[in-house]
């Protein structure tokens, strides 16, 4: 299971542009897999704003 918070063009030394998707579509996507059966862990990778890693910060602590 996974979600897509942030589109980015990046290689070896960096990112070089990035793209935030609707926080609209990553609460979906939150929602999507804190309602299915979770594994034993969590990658976040590229998170992209402060108010994403806040809506992250509130399903996490649910759990």
């Amino acid at each position: 299971m996974g979600g897509i918070r942030s589109i980015v063009g990046e290689k070896r030394k960096g990112v070089e542009e990035m793209d935030n998707v609707e926080i609209s579509w990553v609460e979906e996507e939150l929602e999507s897999v804190f309602n299915d059966e979770l594994g034993d862990g969590i990658k976040r990778g590229m998170i992209g704003s402060d108010e994403r890693m806040e809506l992250m910060e509130d399903y996490l602590k649910e759990d």
